[in-house]
Order: C-alpha cells, then structure tokens, then sequence
C-alpha cells in the first residue's frame, strides 16, 4: 500500500509538470466564413471525420446572411492552430479565425471624463467592472448626504438628486408626516422646505460624490448612479446639528420600517469645519460629536474634511476631526503625485487617510465645469467611494447591513483604510499611511463575502487524496469575471470522467463538488476554463 501511494504521488508530481506548462491562450471557438451556397452543418461534420477530430463539432451558425458558422473544440486535445491551418486550405471556406472575446470598458462616454485624472488614481475604474452606483444587492436605494446645499438642477446632477416620494413638492404640507415640510429634494435648515441656495463649492462636492456617468455629458462622479441629498444651512453649528438631525431621522425611519420610509443614507459629506477649536472648546462642538455618533449607530458613516492649512492640528486643534467617534472618517489632501499640498492639507495622527483633491474636475452651478481643490474635494471621494462600495454585488454585506447597520458601517470604515496605497509620506501623519484606493478596499470587501476577483486560479481541492468513505472532492476558484465557466475531471490516460459548468461569482465562493465513488484508484486532473484560460489541478482518488 506504501509502495502504491509513492508511485500514484510520484505520478502527480511528474504529469502535473506538464499539464501547469499548457497554457491556452486561444479561444476554443472557431469562426468558419463559407462559400456561398455552401451547406454549413454538413461540410462542417464532414470535415470534422476527415480529420477524425473527436473532440470537435458543429457548434451552430450565428449568421447565415454572413455564411458564418461555429466550430467548437476541446484545445486539450486538438492542436488549435493546426486546426485553423487546416480549415484555410479548405477550397470552400473563405477564412476560418478564432472567435475571441472582447472585454468590457467601463470607461464613461462622458466627454470631460479625460479631465478626471483623480478617478483612475484612486482606482474608481476598477470598482465600475462590477458596480457603478444606486442599489445594494437586495435592491435598496443607496443614498449619500451633502451638507451642503449644490445646484439640484444642474445637468449631471439632477438624475442623481434623492427624491421623497412620499412628499408633495411645494405645497406647504409635511405629506408623510415625518416632521419636514416640503423635503422633496432634501431639506434647507434654514428654509425649511427644499429650495436650497445654489453654491459653487457644495455643487462641485456633489459632482464628486455622484455626477451621473455614461451620459455623455460633463463628468463623472465616483458613483455613476447613486441618490445625493442635499441638507443645506449657513453652517452656523446649530444649522449642522439641525441637518444631521435631518439625516438621522430619514435613516432611522428606513431602519424601522424596512424601507419602506425614510431613505438608505450610508455616509455623509462635510466639506467644512472649525479651525484651531476643540470640542471643549464649545458645548455645541460636543453636540456635534455625539449626533456624529448616533449617526453611527444607525449605519451612517461621517466622513469629513480636516484642515486646509499646513498645520499640524495634534497641536492647534480641528473640528470636527477631533470628535471621538468611531464612526467619523477624516480626510486630508494630497495631489496626483501623492504630496501633501502645502497649502492645502492639514496632518495629524488621527487622520484616517488622504484622497486626491488639489486640481480636481467637477461640476460648477448653471450646467458649468471646473477645477476644485483642498480637502473639500478629498472628502467626497471618499463619501463616494463608500456608496459604490455599498452597491457591490455581494448579498451577504448587503443583508449584514439591513440586520446590523452599525457594525456594518465600522466593517466598511475598515475597507476604506485598508484598502488604501501606501505613501511614505502619510506614514505617522494619517492612521491608514495611505491614500484612498477603492480598488484595495473592494477586494477587501470581495474577501468579507467569502470570494476574490483576480486571475483564474484553483485555490484548493479538499480533502486530497480522496479516501473511500468520503467520496467527495470540494473544489474552490476564483476567476477574473462573473461568466459561465466549464469544468471537467480527466484520469491519467486523458479520458474524461466528468464536465459541467458553473456560473461563477466574485463575490462569493466558487466552488465545485466532484462525486467520486465511481473513481478508480488513481490520480485524476480538475480542470476550469473559458474562452481565453485554462488552470488544472491534479489530485489522487482510493
């Protein structure tokens, strides 16, 4: 038996070489373009008899005006380009190509979108291959909060304006009877229904955050679709805490009543605050605080700017970046270079991180573009980046964010700073010593729903070797893409013993279960592909 077991892994070791060299890097698709008048299916099945091509067949015709025709193969055991050589001498076929696939761009047809060099350094486009904004995996609206009033009726914006739907616009009566008169679009504190005075700096903030993309139209926001509602004042501090008031009392009413009130809000943008002021500096300052923390608890991240001024705020003082709340996510600026603009960014050791602000492009009142810079436009980039990553596709956070709202947004404060790029730089002046990169915090967030993007990798076969009793071979890949995988076991001899395919996920495990009870004793290869790549894995069976 000892003998036996040296000599099956013996084999794995040695065949396995071979088969982790193949790599295929063709489709398994042909495209044959015939004469006209030629009848596809037979000459097709003809050729493939010719040639004995076992593992080939007619696979169908996606264009008879075209006199195009598909043959599929399997490369493991037909030489592709000898395939295709052969099927070019063929008198009657025009040519014979491999049918590849194109891959998504997920780059926004919005024309000043090349002005936006802030969204690939933060690796927005990474994010857009799997989600562009609006709705979690369940279907809730995701909403982010200004405070801050922006130009509702801007172009690129006035898609992406929450709505309460259950308000009447302008009729003076608090329709749903939730304490607000006329909180259509928002709320402005100091008007008290929602005609908001239009600012250039709380419109660009809003653009950051959420201009609608692909519309071929101005720019893009971190979030292509997403619902921003404004809740706009004068921000005197009393006007603040009246405004996250506001935006409490809409997240508490969605919490408590599953949806169908109130509004999904997961972060809140402030692109403000009190220079050289401690919260005891002021009682209203620890009000602000403790609302912050509230907010909190009910799923509400604050995420807010710190000081434009290059100072170090460990010694003067910043609101509210000084808040004790864990639930407060303070930002500072750093240009395209990752350099902490000295004009522009304040440092301290409880910073959470930067974001690209100095020189960023975005949306100005009265359907106008521009530059905006300093932490005012850090911040957004992160409140953005938090909503497009609430929108993953990943159920399981997005139940874990119905059912614990609180830890929920502790967990997605974690994906912010971990994810970020390390700089130099912001070691020992920021808490993360990096800079926002959404790309990082969504493969953190693909691993917290048990799956990972990348390339295409078998990550385990469980138990191997296989012994009699169990029966059973779990196999776990990830891949780079959500599509239709095929997979297939083989033995030693190359026979194939079983194929299937799956519909793969990532964000959440692929994974395979391989009965085994009509195995022979022997090594055995799993193998997953598409049209572009192929990984196999061998693994013993008793």
């Amino acid at each position: 038996m000892k003998s036996h077991l040296l000599f099956l892994l013996f084999l794995i070791g040695s065949s396995f070489t071979v088969f982790s060299q193949k790599k295929i890097s063709f489709s398994d698709q042909i495209t044959v373009k015939l004469e006209p008048g030629i009848a596809a299916e037979s000459f097709i099945n003809k050729f493939i008899a010719q040639h004995n091509l076992t593992s080939a067949f007619y696979a169908g015709t996606p264009s008879s005006r075209r006199q195009l025709s598909i043959i599929e193969f399997d490369p493991y055991f037909i030489d592709t380009q000898q395939l295709l050589n052969l099927l070019n001498k063929e008198s009657n076929v025009v040519y014979a190509a491999f049918n590849e696939q194109a891959t998504m761009r997920t780059t926004p047809n919005d024309p000043d979108y090349s002005e936006q060099w802030h969204m690939n350094l933060i690796n927005a486009p990474e994010v857009w291959n799997f989600t562009t904004g609006g709705l979690t995996a369940l279907g809730d609206t995701i909403v982010i909060a200004n405070l801050e009033s922006c130009d509702t009726q801007h172009e690129d914006l006035r898609d992406n304006i929450w709505k309460n739907y259950l308000e009447i616009p302008n009729n003076g009566i608090d329709d749903d009877n939730n304490g607000y008169t006329d909180d259509y679009e928002g709320y402005s504190i100091v008007n008290q229904n929602d005609q908001h005075t239009v600012t250039s700096h709380g419109t660009r903030v809003c653009g950051l955050m959420g201009a609608k993309g692909n519309n071929a139209m101005g720019v893009t926001g971190v979030n292509w679709d997403i619902q921003i509602m404004p809740v706009s004042s004068t921000l005197f501090i009393t006007e603040i805490i009246a405004s996250c008031e506001y935006i409490l009392d809409q997240r508490l009413a969605y919490n408590e009543s599953n949806g169908a009130e109130g509004a999904f809000i997961v972060a809140t943008n402030s692109s403000f605050g009190f220079d050289l002021r401690f919260p005891e500096d002021n009682p209203l300052f620890g009000e602000w605080c403790d609302i912050m923390e509230e907010m909190g608890q009910a799923g509400i991240l604050s995420v807010v700017a710190c000081n434009n001024n290059n100072i170090d705020v460990d010694e003067v003082g910043d609101l509210p970046s000084f808040c004790s709340t864990d639930y407060m996510v303070v930002v500072t600026n750093t240009d395209r270079q990752d350099i902490l603009d000295a004009s522009y960014s304040g440092t301290a050791t409880h910073m959470d991180l930067s974001a690209p602000g100095t020189g960023s492009f975005s949306t100005r009142p009265n359907n106008d573009y521009g530059s905006i810079g300093g932490s005012s436009a850090s911040t957004p980039h992160v409140t953005g980046g938090i909503g497009l990553l609430y929108s993953a596709p990943c159920d399981g956070f997005a139940n874990f964010a119905k059912n614990d709202p609180s830890q929920a947004a502790l967990v997605m404060k974690s994906f912010i700073l971990n994810g970020t790029t390390k700089v130099p730089e912001l070691e020992g002046k920021t808490v993360s010593g990096g800079r926002l990169n959404l790309g990082g915090s969504l493969n953190l967030l693909q691993e917290f729903c048990g799956g990972s993007a990348g390339p295409l990798e078998i990550n385990s076969i469980v138990p191997n070797p296989v012994f009699p009793g169990n029966n059973l071979a779990t196999v776990r890949f990830q891949t780079p893409d959500e599509a239709t995988y095929r997979i297939r076991v083989t033995d030693l001899l190359g026979r194939t013993v079983y194929t299937g395919e799956v519909e793969s996920t990532t964000f959440g495990s692929n994974l395979v279960e391989i009965e085994t009870a009509n195995f022979a004793t022997g090594v055995y290869y799993f193998t997953v592909e598409n049209s572009r790549d192929t990984k196999t894995e061998a693994f013993l069976v008793f």
